[in-house]
Order: C-alpha cells, then sequence, then structure tokens
C-alpha cells in the first residue's frame, strides 16, 4: 500500500495544487486587492524657460493639482498618500489649446501598485508678462500720544514697479507701505515693505509677482491736535420777501493737525456756498452732507476718523424792524485832524430786514455797530455813506446815506 502511494505521481501533484489553490484563496480573503483615488497630487513643472523666454506666464488649472486611481494589495494602500507620487508637466510640450500633459508616477518605483491612466492632460493658463508702476500709500498702524496726530505721510520712492501676468496686474487695487506710528510725538521715518491689494482689501501673494524694490522710506509727520471752528461764505440771497434764518453746522468744529505756520493764517475753515451741491437758495431750506477734507487748507490734515459734515441752511419769511438811535452812536473812521465834523441830525432810524429769529437779536444800536468812513471827505462833502456791522441773513438796505458837515480847522 505504501509502495503505491510513494509511486503515485499524479497524487502528489494534485496535492500541490490543492494547496496552490488554498494559499491563494486565504492571501486574497485576507489581503485582497482594492483600487483607491489618490487626490491633490502637486504638478511639477519643466522646462519653464520655453515659456518665459516669450514674456509669457503661466498658471496650472485646478489648483496645479490631479488626482490618480491606483490599484493594488489594500495593505498597501491603506498607507499611500499624495505625498507618495510625482506629476510632472513639460510645458515645452503645451498644446495649441493651452493643455499640457501629466506624468504620474509613484516615488518608489518597486511599489507593487498599478496607476490607472498614468497620464492626465492639464489646462494651463497663458497670460501676457507686463510691468506696470503703482503709487506708493502710506498707511499708519497704532496711534500717536495723547493731543498727536498723523498729518500726512510720504514715501521715497513714490512709486514702485510691479512685473507679473496681466491678470494679477490688474488685480492690483492699492500698493501700501504700513508705518507704526504707536505713542509717536515727532515724525516717524522707516524702512518697510510693501504689499499689494486688490479691490477687497486682501493682500495678494504670489511668486509670480515681482516688485522692483522690497523695500521703501516711509515717512509720517505728526503734529499736535488743533480745533478749528467751521463757517459757511459767499450765502446768495433768498428769494424776494425771504431771508436766511440760520445756518447750522453739524460737527461744529474739526480737529486738524499741520504745520503751525499754515494753521495760523486758517482759525478758521470757510466752505463757499455751492449751488451744485446745496441747490439753488429759494424760499425753502436747504441741506448737504458734505467731506470736511475737501475744504481744509493744503497740507492740514483731518485729526483721526472724519465724519461726514452736515449743513442746514433755514430760509424763512423776511421780516422788518426800525431802530432809532443817537448819531453820536456812530463811530467815525479814519479821521483827520485837518476836520471837524458833525452829523447834521442827531437822531437817526435804519431799516432792519431778516429773519424772525435774528431779528429778534437785534435789541440796540450796539448790535448793528454804525459806522462812517471820513478818509476822502472835505468841506463839499455833504453826505456819506452809513455802514453797519455785517450779521449773516441781516439786510440793512441800500438808502443809508446820512447828512455831515465838514469844516476845516484853522
Amino acid at each position: 500500500m505504501k509502495k503505491m502511494i510513494k509511486n503515485n505521481w499524479f497524487m502528489k501533484l494534485f496535492a500541490f495544487l490543492l494547496a496552490a489553490i488554498a494559499w491563494v484563496i486565504i492571501i486574497n480573503i485576507s489581503d485582497p486587492t482594492d483600487t483607491v483615488v489618490i487626490k491633490n497630487i502637486k504638478v511639477t513643472t519643466i522646462n519653464d524657460k520655453f515659456l518665459n523666454s516669450k514674456e509669457k506666464s503661466y498658471a496650472l488649472e485646478d489648483n496645479g493639482v490631479v488626482s490618480v486611481q491606483v490599484q493594488g494589495r489594500r495593505t498597501i494602500l491603506r498607507g499611500l498618500t499624495n505625498e507618495d507620487f510625482t506629476a510632472e508637466a513639460d510645458l515645452s510640450k503645451l498644446s495649441l489649446t493651452s493643455a499640457v500633459e501629466v506624468h504620474i508616477k509613484p516615488k518608489n518605483a518597486k511599489l507593487d501598485i498599478l496607476i490607472i491612466n498614468d497620464k492626465k492632460m492639464l489646462n494651463v493658463k497663458v497670460e501676457n508678462i507686463i510691468s506696470t508702476p503703482f503709487p506708493i500709500i502710506v498707511k499708519t498702524k497704532g496711534k500717536p500720544k495723547e493731543g498727536m496726530a498723523v498729518g500726512g505721510t510720504e514715501s521715497t520712492p513714490s512709486e514702485v514697479n510691479i512685473r507679473g501676468p496681466e491678470s494679477l496686474i490688474h488685480n492690483i487695487k492699492e500698493v501700501v507701505a504700513s508705518l507704526n506710528v504707536e505713542d509717536a510725538m515727532t515724525d516717524i521715518t522707516a524702512d518697510v515693505s510693501l504689499t499689494a491689494y486688490d479691490g477687497k482689501g486682501e493682500a495678494i501673494v504670489s511668486d509670480n509677482l515681482e516688485m522692483d524694490r522690497t523695500l521703501v522710506n516711509a515717512k509720517a509727520h505728526i503734529f499736535k491736535i488743533r480745533r478749528l471752528g467751521i463757517s459757511v461764505i459767499d450765502l446768495p440771497k433768498p428769494e424776494e420777501g425771504y431771508a436766511i434764518g440760520d445756518v447750522q453746522i453739524n460737527p461744529s468744529t474739526v480737529d486738524v493737525v499741520g504745520p503751525k505756520e499754515i494753521l495760523d493764517k486758517h482759525p478758521l475753515v470757510k466752505i463757499a456756498y455751492d449751488e451744485s451741491i446745496f441747490g439753488k437758495l429759494g424760499t425753502e431750506t436747504v441741506q448737504a452732507s458734505l467731506n470736511i477734507g475737501e475744504y481744509l487748507p493744503e497740507n492740514v490734515y483731518p485729526a483721526g476718523e472724519l465724519e461726514k459734515l452736515t449743513v442746514q441752511i433755514v430760509v424763512a419769511r423776511k421780516e422788518s424792524k426800525s431802530l432809532t438811535f443817537d448819531t453820536s452812536k456812530i463811530d467815525m473812521k479814519n479821521k483827520s485832524t485837518k476836520y471837524g465834523y458833525a452829523f447834521k441830525e442827531s437822531r437817526h432810524t435804519v431799516t432792519v430786514s431778516g429773519a424772525a429769529n435774528r431779528l429778534n437779536h437785534i435789541l440796540s444800536v450796539a448790535d448793528i455797530a454804525p459806522y462812517i468812513d471820513v478818509s476822502e471827505v472835505d468841506e463839499t462833502t455833504d453826505k456819506v455813506m452809513l455802514h453797519f456791522k455785517y450779521i449773516p441773513g441781516i439786510d440793512y438796505g441800500t438808502e443809508n446815506e446820512i447828512g455831515i458837515t465838514v469844516k476845516k480847522i484853522e
């Protein structure tokens, strides 16, 4: 019996095959073949100079990454990431439709896996490279010492040339140099870096943008804050029968900074009446919202955040009142020692007209301060023009001559 078993080669072969099949079954059950997708494999490029030599720039679409299907044993696939693969694109083989073939392979060539479709097509955005100058805007951060404020900024140089893809250049809204002025009491100067920003105020960060300089010298002028009043000038007359009742300005003052010699000459911010802003002054009250910064003298700046200025010009029906006073209350200006002067009447009456609220403030002759100018009178003069203190919205009429006697002193 033993001899028969030992000499039966057919049974031996059958046993071997049975063992091999059992091994394959066991392997596939414990470590089966599977397929996974590996995402976000970073694409690298070669032959970039092919485009750069033509003053072109390129940008891989889909964020410059590809995905690939990989087949292999589950135990192998389980440990794979996008870092285990390379994806390469040869830009010298860019198609007429601006697409390039990407070759994908594992970094470890001995890895027992199968890449399903190891070639992918990726679109490439090709653009002209341009160079554009941009003004440099110096913006400050932090706050100077209390009572001080920034009064203007500047940079040296005043502009920067930026080179890059056309779409990126056109996306730049401003180039900013940020200067720290925290606790400053005098002018601050420093070399600072430049940042380009888009229309949404977000920094543009790209290796494809080249600035012709990385640092600029930024300067902020620090001045003591001064408070100025605000006035509306050159007010037109309303329609017949109406007068300006009030000019309301809110806020009525503005805090500014600037060189002392300029502020000493401009203690008041003057806003000239502009019909294109306020409209025609007729029978109704007019109002406008203004940017006070547009009315400040040159090299004078708002201190801190600038709020809108509201100006309301109140128009009311005109009323009149008469005021009689002693002519001795009239001031004579520019008198000469060669002459003696005397009024022909002891009392004079003037008719004052305007809005009721304005007239209510005129109670006596002191409120209108009458005066005459005798600098050009002589013995032949018998009448002179009577002048009064300027009060916005008050009209003294045109018939304001007064009799006078002039005698030469012997």
